[in-house]
């Protein structure tokens, strides 16, 4: 294979797929202007879990194949394949803890704007009768 293409996006997030990279590499695939897209980490391409397997299809159906430097994925295999969209779900987990977190963050900074105190709850065993 040649390399054709290099493309960075660093410095923006791979929550969705309104990246220019991202959107780059559909293009380039489109056009049929490359065979392969390598990538440093799988996370980079695209990190919804569940909308990962789409983009694979995508890919494929072009004829392109998509391999991970770091994790070592290669889509030709049935294999890689699937330890591909395995891993994209997996990836996606710490998404959804710090967008769990901010919210949390959020509620507390609100509370406390509005003068309330957050109330913790106390889970209590369950009495036991004899």
């Amino acid at each position: 294979m040649k390399r054709t293409h290099i493309i960075y996006d660093l410095n923006r997030i791979g929550k969705n797929a309104k990246r220019e990279g991202f959107q780059k590499i559909l293009d380039l695939a489109d056009g049929g202007l490359v065979d392969a897209v390598f990538c440093q980490y799988l996370n980079r391409t695209y990190r919804n879990g569940f909308t990962f397997p789409i983009f694979l299809n995508y890919l494929e159906e072009r004829k392109v194949e998509l391999i991970s430097a770091t994790e070592n994925l290669d889509s030709r295999t049935l294999m890689g394949r699937m330890m591909l969209s395995m891993r994209a779900i997996v990836d996606e987990m710490p998404v959804w803890e710090t967008s769990d977190r901010v919210r949390g963050v959020k509620a507390l900074k609100a509370q406390k704007k509005q003068g309330t105190k957050s109330s913790s709850t106390v889970i209590k065993p369950p009495s036991t009768t004899s």
